[in-house]
Order: C-alpha cells, then sequence, then structure tokens
C-alpha cells in the first residue's frame, strides 16, 4: 500500500490557506526562484506550496507537481504540470530539467528518502537549488500523524520521518553541496479553537467527533490561547543543497 497523505477536505485549506503560511514562507525563503524557472514540487498534495510560488512570480513560472494521490492530484490548478509518479521514482521528470526542486512536508512519505533525494538530484540542472522540510521522528508531530490521525482517519497515515544526521548523510550521498540544515519554529495560527478544531478535522481527514479531536489535541501539542487567536507551537526540520 503507497504511504500517501491523509485525504483532506478540499475546502480546508482554501478556507484558511494562511494557516500553515509560516511553514510554507519560511521554505521558499531558502531558495530563489527567477522568473520563468522549472520548479519541481515533491508530494505536492493540492498544490499549496505551487500555488505560493506561480503567485509569487505573477505567473512567470512552471511547477511540476509530484503528486502519487489521484485525489489530491485532481486538485491541482490547470496551470501546473500534474505528475503521476512515486515519490521514490519519478522518471516524467527528465533528468537536468528544473531550476529548482521544493518539498513541504513531504519526504516523510517517501518509502526510502535516499531513494527521493537522489531522483531530485537527477532532475536538476547544474547550480539547481533543492529546499525541503518536515517532520522529525520522534516529535509530538510524528506521533499525532502515526498514532492519532492514523487510528482516526479513512485512509491512515503511516509517516516515515526525518532525522538530522541521517538526513545530511544521505543529501551528501545524493551529490548535493553546500548541505545546511535547520530546526525551525513555524507555528500555526488560528483565528480561534473552533476553528482550530475544525480545520484538524478536514486537514486530516478525522472521522472522530469535534469534542474527542479537541480532547486529542490537548494529548499532543500545548496551543497557546489568546483572546483573538490560538497559536500551535511548530517545528520542522528544514534542509538545503545546491546540485553543482
Amino acid at each position: 500500500m503507497k504511504n500517501l497523505p491523509a485525504v483532506s477536505d478540499e475546502n480546508c485549506m482554501k478556507d484558511y490557506p494562511e494557516i500553515r503560511a509560516n511553514e510554507r514562507d519560511r521554505l521558499l525563503q531558502y531558495v530563489r526562484i527567477r522568473p520563468h524557472s522549472n520548479v519541481l514540487d515533491i508530494q505536492a498534495a493540492g498544490g499549496y506550496l505551487s500555488d505560493k510560488v506561480y503567485r509569487n512570480l505573477q505567473g512567470q513560472v512552471t511547477c511540476y507537481c509530484l503528486e502519487p494521490s489521484d485525489i489530491h492530484r485532481a486538485r491541482l490548478k490547470s496551470y501546473h504540470v500534474a505528475v503521476n509518479d512515486e515519490v521514490e521514482c519519478f522518471p516524467q521528470i527528465a533528468t537536468e530539467s528544473m531550476d529548482v526542486a521544493i518539498g513541504l512536508a513531504g519526504l516523510h512519505h517517501s518509502d526510502c528518502h535516499q531513494s527521493t533525494l537522489n531522483e531530485a538530484y537527477r532532475s536538476l540542472k547544474s547550480g539547481g537549488q533543492l529546499a525541503i522540510c518536515d517532520v522529525v521522528v520522534g516529535s509530538n508531530i510524528a506521533r499525532w500523524l502515526n498514532e492519532y490521525v492514523d487510528a482516526h482517519s479513512a485512509s491512515g497515515h503511516k509517516g516515515v520521518f526525518i532525522e538530522e544526521t541521517s538526513l545530511r548523510a544521505q543529501l551528501v550521498k545524493a551529490g548535493f553541496s553546500n548541505v545546511r540544515l535547520s530546526h525551525d519554529d513555524v507555528p500555526w495560527v488560528f483565528p480561534s479553537m473552533s476553528v482550530f478544531v475544525n480545520f484538524f478535522k478536514g486537514l486530516f481527514g478525522l472521522e472522530t467527533s469535534l469534542h474527542e479531536i479537541e480532547n486529542a489535541i490537548f494529548d499532543y501539542f500545548t496551543p497557546q490561547i489568546h483572546a483573538e487567536q490560538v497559536i500551535l507551537p511548530w517545528r520542522l526540520l528544514y534542509a538545503t543543497g545546491l546540485k553543482t
């Protein structure tokens, strides 16, 4: 069975697109995408990351959205190039055809991180940039996904999460130079606790009640509840490299 993301409510990210803006925008700070670039979005889901790249470049960019999930691939905007390949091997992406390769919390859906990174390196032109981020093994986010989401969503969740030392070694083995890694705080920000709970239900495709989800959230996380917003601490490992 493929290691695919939980099937989310299609309207979830449409209704509240900025909740995950910090993690998305931090990733894009690690690369320089020039007009008319070819950008590979690894495990693009519904195109949240590519949509922002397209807006930032005012449409002067081509995003190749690698997404093996039929449901999520069907949600991609028509101006992106949908690629139905596995994240461990993407033969539809030509060798040395991409200027930038990016991945927003998608590497954990690869059953072989080394294969995915090898393919990303192959696809990049000389001088091409890579930037990815993902959940760290053993973290509360990893436990939430592989415990609660796995048990309470129809599609389940079997993420293979990352670790700094091994990821660095894998990037170097793939051929990347100037490899840099950092653990970055990129909180999710909600306008209210009710939006928080509904967003989690929709994003992770949870089939339990809102009351049960709210209780579970506090088992795994420590939200900061304020009068006009709720902040969820969210910490990911970011990694960059160059093909020289």
